[in-house]
C-alpha cells in the first residue's frame, strides 16, 4: 500500500510527523511518501503520484495550507482514499471539516 503524507510545511513536521511515523511498525508493512523529507523548497509533483498509484493520502490538517486542499481536491476526484488527522485542540479549516467529516481524527501525539 502507498501512503501519501500531506502536511504544511509551516511547522516542524520532520520531527513532529515524519519522524513517529518512520518508528512505527507500518512504515515496515506500508510504502509511505514523505514528499518533504530532503527539503521543503523542493516541489513534489503529489498529482503525478496520485494518477500513477497511490492508495491513500493521510493528511496533517492542524495547520493551514493551500496545497493540502489541493492535494485532497485531486485524491477525491481519483477516489484516493483519505484519512485527516489534526491536533487535539486545533480547530481544522470549516471547509475540510465539511468535505472531510467522515474521516477527521484527533491526535494526541504520534510518539505513542
Amino acid at each position: 500500500m502507498k501512503i501519501y503524507i500531506s502536511h504544511s510545511t509551516k511547522y516542524d513536521y520532520l520531527n513532529e510527523l515524519y519522524l513517529p511515523i518512520k518508528k512505527t511498525d507500518f512504515n515496515k508493512a506500508y510504502q509511505f511518501i514523505f514528499p518533504h523529507e530532503k527539503s521543503k523548497e523542493k516541489l513534489f509533483n503529489s498529482k503525478k503520484l496520485f494518477y500513477e498509484g497511490c492508495d491513500l493520502v493521510l493528511a496533517e490538517i492542524s495547520y493551514p495550507s493551500i496545497s493540502i486542499g489541493i492535494e485532497l481536491g485531486w485524491a477525491n476526484m481519483l477516489g484516493i482514499k483519505i484519512i485527516c488527522l489534526y491536533k487535539k485542540g486545533i480547530k481544522p479549516s470549516k471547509s475540510l471539516i465539511k468535505l472531510f467529516l467522515q474521516c477527521l481524527f484527533h491526535i494526541k501525539t504520534l510518539k505513542n
